[in-house]
């Protein structure tokens, strides 16, 4: 049954073609541009997330557009290829699409597209280290978009050639001037990734002239609180290892190591392989000023594996190229000879009798049934690819949600050695005082504490009734140490239900900490401490206060500089860090308010410290 009616329906078809194709075209050109537009868009939101995916749009605007003759669109899906293959690193494709794209920009006479072509040539050019070339493009697209007072475009171009200025000997003054141009130029349209892009290109400037360092951290520390937001995997990679740089100049090498690690984090989600060249490379810096080389070895090795590998994808490429070339030029003779036979197959036809003409037509049937089952079996297969793509993604969000967690237990595990240091050496001194009664009771109490951090350590959060019994006996402990000289005092409102609400483990303890090193104990008499829990904001948050009448924040810096001016605080920049772990894709975020408290002849009587936990 079903086999007669395809041999009726391919009848209809066969004898009302003709009258059909002149009625109506296959295709509405008018949508086809619509939505051609619309996958545009779509790709470049995910180019930097999301490759392979932005890959496949790409080619479905290219074949859209080819079909409907649609000139715009083939130059603006060949744009779209040159960035992805940029982002890869794979430089030579991406120049190739550029090319391909300003040839058809040329031939229609469209000004902003052939602009917008030469930026993004001038971008891969300076990637590829062909920074004259590189600068030439970027001046015509800028002369461009400065006519036509395009904020956003012109703000990129002029960045791009601040960055170029340094590769050009235009010394580092003109480049930074031009990357703050930009940057205004970006604030005025409110644009976070054109002001991010500004700040992180300002600080791997500073970088790679071994200037102005702590700017350069400044920068590239903006850059990455504004691409947090946006998850831009590609120039997060680039800032973290740009801090990772300013870091090792400064030789601070804990904090190197760390930013170095995010980076490729960072570029492991793309699979971007000249970032891991460039991370690994900046590893191997960090150990040998170490002098760690066993571990430089190591670093070494992988730069070594990632650049083997860039350079035999790149002649992979070449020789691939020139296969093509041959492969088309033999194809196109094919294609001739067939369409020769053709056209005698069908003056012969012509002259034949019904009978032939009902031969064609079922022959007609059978290609109709492959072309059937031919377009199932690929439905078939676009949908079995579709769902191994969604589970790669799980895997990959998988993979990251993992190496969050394993950060969150390395900074944690640094923090707790911090407090341990401080105690055995106050333990030392009673000791060394020969005050056996406080130095038993000193050393209880501090043995308690130990066995409470043991079992907080292996959990992520407590209770603030577990948190407030935590502060108290540590508070006791400094209280011993201080001879009772100041008081603490730890007030819970009503609204509070400690067994129930939680936390995230030793959050507190550092800030109670700072208050007493850096506050009470600079002052001489009358030391004051208070801890506050509270629900605010109808109870979606819990907030807790801690308020000291110290000398205040600016004294006790000026304190700390006259008795060792190196000294860097250990616990403030992991504390930082743990914050930003915690919330990282948290959509409520904990946050940390520091007030510094005066008088009324505006004299420092203390600081407050205002910790809010989303509940």
């Amino acid at each position: 049954m079903y086999l007669k009616k395809l041999f009726v329906l391919t009848l209809v078809c066969l004898f009302s073609l003709p009258i059909y194709a002149q009625e109506q075209p296959l295709l509405n050109r008018e949508e086809a541009i619509q939505k051609i537009a619309k996958l545009e868009k779509i790709v470049k939101s995910i180019w930097y997330t999301n490759l392979d995916s932005a890959k496949l749009l790409s080619n479905n605007i290219l074949s859209l557009s080819q079909k409907n003759n649609y000139l715009k669109g083939e130059a603006k899906a060949y744009n779209l290829f040159g960035v992805i293959y940029d982002i890869q690193g794979n430089f030579d494709q991406s120049i190739n699409y550029y090319k391909k794209a300003g040839a058809i920009f040329l031939e229609i006479d469209d000004k902003q597209g052939l602009a917008i072509t030469e930026y993004h040539m001038a971008l891969v050019l300076q990637n590829d280290e062909q920074f004259s070339e590189a600068l030439n493009y970027v001046e015509k697209a800028r002369e461009y978009y400065e006519k036509q007072d395009l904020k956003a475009e012109l703000a990129k171009s002029i960045m791009t050639i601040g960055n170029l200025y340094l590769t050009n000997n235009k010394g580092l003054e003109n480049a930074i001037h031009k990357m703050k141009e930009a940057e205004l130029i970006a604030q005025g349209i409110n644009d976070t990734i054109l002001i991010a892009t500004a700040l992180s290109l300002q600080g791997d400037a500073y970088v790679e002239n071994k200037q102005f360092l702590d700017s350069a951290a400044f920068c590239f520390e903006a850059a990455i609180g504004y691409l947090k937001k946006k998850q831009n995997h590609y120039s997060l990679g680039f800032c973290y290892l740009g801090l990772a740089k300013a870091h090792l100049l400064q030789n601070n090498f804990d904090l190197a190591i760390l930013n170095n690690d995010l980076a490729l984090g960072q570029y492991k989600i793309l699979n971007q392989k000249l970032g891991f060249r460039n991370s690994y490379n900046n590893r191997k810096d960090i150990y040998i000023d170490q002098r760690d080389f066993e571990k430089a070895v190591n670093a070494y090795r992988l730069l070594k594996l990632y650049s083997d590998s860039l350079y035999n994808e790149n002649s992979s490429k070449q020789i691939n190229l020139l296969k093509t070339e041959y492969e088309t030029e033999k194809k196109e003779a094919e294609i001739e000879s067939l369409s020769q036979k053709s056209e005698i197959q069908t003056l012969q036809l012509a002259q034949q009798n019904y009978m032939l003409v009902g031969s064609g037509v079922f022959i007609l049937f059978i290609i109709i049934g492959g072309t059937l089952l031919y377009k199932q079996r690929k439905t078939k297969q676009s949908q079995a690819l579709t769902a191994i793509e969604l589970e790669e993604a799980k895997k990959r969000l998988e993979i990251e949600k993992q190496f969050r967690e394993a950060e969150l237990k390395a900074i944690r595990s640094q923090m707790n050695p911090h407090f341990i240091f401080n105690a055995l050496n106050s333990i030392q001194e009673y000791i060394m005082s020969n005050e056996k009664k406080l130095a038993g009771k000193y050393l209880g109490k501090f043995a308690d504490l130990m066995r409470i951090y043991l079992e907080h350590s292996k959990t992520n959060t407590i209770t603030v009734n577990e948190e407030i019994k935590t502060l108290n006996l540590y508070l006791e402990l400094e209280k011993l140490r201080f001879e009772d000289s100041f008081e603490c005092t730890v007030e819970v409102n009503k609204n509070v239900d400690t067994h129930l609400l939680t936390l995230p483990t030793l959050l507190l303890q550092p800030f109670v900490e700072n208050a007493i090193k850096h506050g009470l104990l600079h002052k001489k008499n009358n030391r004051k401490l208070y801890i506050i829990f509270s629900c605010e904001d109808e109870n979606k948050v819990l907030q807790c206060e801690i308020i000291d009448n110290g000398v205040g924040r600016l004294r006790a810096e000026e304190i700390n500089k006259m008795r060792n001016p190196s000294h860097k605080s250990f616990a403030t920049s992991a504390t930082k860090t743990r914050l930003d772990l915690l919330n990282y894709t948290k959509e409520h975020m904990i946050s940390v308010e520091t007030i510094d408290l005066i008088d009324n002849q505006e004299n420092p009587t203390g600081t407050k410290v205002i910790i809010s936990v989303p509940i």
